[in-house]
């Protein structure tokens, strides 16, 4: 009878044990469930960043491309196209710019000269400046100091449009007289005996 009663509370022991190890898979098997719920929630909410990230990249790209092909048109009075590559690079994201003119794309760092690394390294700046929202006003010093003469009133009339299309106020600090084809106000500083004079 005592063993009876010794294998009765053994056994009474072990069914609370046994629910208890049954309640406790329970919650194992729910934290799983929440944990693989939530994996996917992560995983499609990365997707969607993805594809929101790369349309936005997508639409910024279109931007730069549109805007600095519109200035080197409009400039050098030819069909100049502005082209980026986006890539990947050891894992990494990667840029490769180039021009296309007349068929023949060419990378603008290798150009022989006239200014056209001066327009897109404007219009890029420009187009910076403006994305960040800081300032309404940008001052820059020499930004075309590589143009060719040839290109400077279609540069000073491109300065004005893109100023008033961004609403936006460009000080340009220049040694270019004829920067001032479509300036809104000129300010002349000389030197005279080791005074600066504005006039």
């Amino acid at each position: 009878m005592e063993k009876i009663s010794e294998l009765k509370s053994i056994i009474e022991k072990n069914l609370i044990l046994k629910d208890s190890y049954e309640q406790k898979r329970k919650d194992i098997n729910n934290n799983i469930n929440s944990i693989k719920n939530q994996s996917q929630m992560l995983l499609e909410l990365k997707e969607f960043l993805t594809t929101v990230s790369a349309n936005y990249r997508d639409q910024l790209c279109d931007l730069f491309t549109t805007l600095v092909s519109e200035a080197l048109t409009s400039i050098f009075e030819k069909d100049i196209k502005f082209k980026i590559n986006l890539y990947s690079y050891r894992n990494e994201p990667a840029v490769d710019i180039s021009v296309v003119e007349n068929g023949l794309e060419i990378d603008p760092q290798k150009s022989c000269g006239g200014g056209l690394n001066d327009i897109i390294s404007f219009v890029i700046k420009i187009i910076f400046i403006y994305l960040k929202k800081t300032s309404k006003i940008i001052i820059l010093d020499e930004p075309l100091k590589f143009l060719s003469r040839d290109y400077i009133e279609q540069s000073s009339n491109f300065i004005r449009d893109i100023s008033k299309r961004m609403n936006i106020q460009i000080i340009v600090v220049s040694h270019k007289p004829d920067l001032e084809f479509s300036c809104d106000k000129l300010i002349t500083i000389e030197k005279n005996e080791n005074r600066s004079i504005i006039k």
